[in-house]
């Protein structure tokens, strides 16, 4: 049973907008945004002159794009290296469920995981999250199955997990 999909660069802009509403990356982005909004109190309250409202309005702009828009360059730029590590766009990631192990499959790059290693399941909508012990997270698709599908996937990593 497989997990087939291309990567493109609007998929991998939305998993890196899903991950910047995580963990550390959450942390910072609620930083720059208390940040931009002591920019705006600086700028009502404490401004006195153009200058002021020049550099209150620059750092406010900072904190507007470090919480909120950086992802757009990230993103061009990480598709690009990623695009040129495949030597090609749109390249098809495959996570293969097979006897022993699972097997994720990227352009010219692989990676097993063990069964015994997934630690946690999350679906939502089409989306499914398999979380390895090394909090490696495998993204997979309920409509991207072939030779099967999400039940039976679910139903297999159950047993494998199990009898590992």
């Amino acid at each position: 049973m497989k997990n087939e999909y291309k990567v493109t660069k609007k998929l991998l802009r939305q998993w890196m907008t899903e991950n910047m509403y995580k963990g550390v990356q959450l942390g910072m982005n609620i930083g720059w945004a208390v940040l931009g909004a002591l920019c705006i109190v600086l700028m009502i309250f404490y401004a006195g002159s153009a200058a002021d409202y020049a550099l209150y309005g620059a750092l406010l702009a900072l904190c507007l794009y470090m919480a909120a828009l950086r992802i757009f360059p990230l993103t061009a730029v990480q598709y690009k290296r990623m695009a040129k590590i495949y030597g090609e766009e749109n390249w098809t990631r495959t996570i293969d469920f097979g006897e022993e192990h699972i097997t994720l499959t990227e352009g010219t790059i692989s990676a097993v995981f063990e069964y015994k290693d997934i630690m946690r399941i999350r679906e939502k909508g089409n989306k499914v999250w398999l979380t390895a012990r090394n909090r490696t997270v495998l993204r997979l698709y309920k409509d991207a199955f072939i030779g099967g599908d999400w039940e039976e996937c679910k139903a297999l990593l159950h047993d494998r997990k199990d009898n590992a």
